[in-house]
């Protein structure tokens, strides 16, 4: 499982370097780093690909399973908890100055968000999840997902930490979401649809590197990732393979 690891950050890294400099020398949309975002699902091909003899592991991009209204919490726990951290930040921490909605805009997230989840969710959180427990593996991804966003590196070691904070917190919040549901690209994708529409609504703090606003988006994220652990200890103490067929609200009566 390591090398699995190690071969698809790898080429998630490459991949990721060389689509962000093929859309800086094209000049698309410099403002959206929407092709970058495509090296962990091109990687996730490539690796399972790598690894085809060995693994049975295979990106699914809808479940049939998944009830309709898990699809639309996918899209509102990661929506409303960021709607929550833009409210403190607009009340306690100043003006937040979001970014423009566009149909090109909105468009270019819905595609880089497909591209980064085929990577994150839809290959690599699938192929650790049966060989720990529903949390190391949330750990594991987010701490793996964090190092990608190399652009907040110029907020420095602290604002780097509490990103990272917040981004295994949402990495918590998707298994919860998505684990039972073979973490599909379409679940993962709404999730992360809302992570960035709600990112884009603040992006003048978040952006600009207000650590206050980072530190107060990553405490709300991980206290929300804390309960979400705490409700459903049967999921996140266990592995996969070992966790109940559904999640407890979609069980029949």
């Amino acid at each position: 499982m390591v090398l699995r690891i190690v071969a698809f950050y790898a080429l998630t890294l490459l991949f990721a370097m060389l689509l962000g400099g093929l859309q800086q020398e094209a000049g698309l949309l410099p403002g959206l780093t929407f092709l970058p975002q495509w090296g962990p699902g091109i990687a996730g091909l490539i690796t399972m690909l790598i690894f085809r003899k060995r693994d049975r592991v295979r990106i699914t991009f809808f479940s049939v399973g998944m009830p309709l209204r898990s699809y639309l919490w996918a899209f509102l726990l990661p929506l409303g908890f960021g709607l929550l951290a833009f409210v403190f930040a607009l009340l306690f921490l100043g003006d937040p100055q979001p970014m423009p909605f566009t149909i090109t805009g909105v468009a270019m997230m819905v595609a880089g968000a497909v591209g980064e989840e085929m990577g994150w969710r839809g290959y690599l959180h699938r192929r650790v999840a049966p060989h720990m427990n529903g949390l190391l593996s949330s750990l594991l991804v987010g701490l793996l997902w964090a190092p990608f966003h190399m652009m907040y590196f110029e907020g420095g070691p602290v604002f780097m930490a509490v990103f990272a904070l917040a981004l295994v917190s949402l990495s918590i919040m998707a298994y919860n979401v998505l684990a039972l549901y073979e973490f599909n690209v379409l679940g993962a994708t709404l999730f992360h649809l809302a992570i960035n529409l709600t990112s884009a609504l603040a992006a003048g703090l978040v952006l600009s590197f207000n650590l206050p606003c980072m530190i107060a988006y990553g405490v709300i994220a991980a206290v929300i990732a804390a309960v979400v652990v705490l409700l459903r200890r049967d999921l996140f103490f266990a592995r996969l393979a070992r966790v109940p067929a559904a999640p407890l609200d979609n069980r029949e009566e």
